[in-house]
This record gives C-alpha cells, structure tokens and sequence, in this order.
C-alpha cells in the first residue's frame, strides 16, 4: 500500500493515530483553524518547489488540500 504524503503523511501522525492536523482542529476555535488553513494555504503555494524542485507538484497538492478544507469549513 502506497503511502499518501499530501493527505495523510506518516511523519505528521503524532499521537494515538492522530495526525497533527487534526489536533489543531480540536485546539483551535473555528475562526483560529480559519487563519491556519490561510496561512498553510499560502506557505505552500509561496514556497512550492522550493525546498526540493522534484516535490513542486507535492507543495502544491498540499496548498490544493487547505484550500478545499477551507471551503468545506465554510
């Protein structure tokens, strides 16, 4: 089984099978999880290939995940 490294990355599963992201969303108030969708959305739409040329389709998928997160939140 291929490992999902935009929706689901092993490295980003830090507790009890829950990923990281997931956690923020239950610390976060809705308008807080808001503004950290906006801002992940944004970081990797900027930096999209630039940490490694071989991964731009990657950084942008993961932009691509926060911003349909933001419109299913809405």
């Amino acid at each position: 089984m291929a490992v999902d490294v935009v929706n689901h990355p092993k490295h980003y599963e830090v507790w009890d099978g829950l990923e990281a992201k997931e956690i923020v969303r239950m610390l976060l108030t809705e308008e807080e999880y808001n503004g950290w969708c906006k801002g992940n959305l944004i970081k990797y739409r900027m930096r999209a290939g630039l940490k490694n040329p071989q991964k731009i389709v990657e950084d942008i998928e993961k932009a691509e995940w926060f911003k349909r997160e933001l419109m299913r939140i809405r």
